[in-house]
């Protein structure tokens, strides 16, 4: 059960720092006049904030949130499976 926990609190914490990040880069992308084709309006407007690494970072506390939400769900499952195995 603390997996669980602690998986949703990884992964609204990476979302809510997803959404934080997102709001100021949509509002000056909405203001560039003027950007390259590759990476686009929002991407442009990314690398003009600087803001990757926060980008990368909610990624990451999302991903590891959901990996032990995943983990808390099933580990009594597999404790089951592992221990079958053992017994033969």
């Amino acid at each position: 059960m603390k997996k669980i926990i602690g998986g949703g609190i990884f992964f609204i914490s990476g979302i809510s720092l997803y959404v934080n990040v997102l709001e100021p880069t949509i509002k000056l992308a909405s203001t560039l006049d003027s950007w390259t084709t590759p990476p686009g309006r929002l991407g442009t407007s990314i690398e003009t904030l600087g803001i990757n690494y926060l980008m990368k970072f909610s990624y990451l506390l999302m991903a590891l949130g959901f990996i032990l939400i995943m983990w808390g769900l099933f580990e009594n499952n597999l404790k089951k499976l592992s221990f079958k195995k053992n017994k033969k």
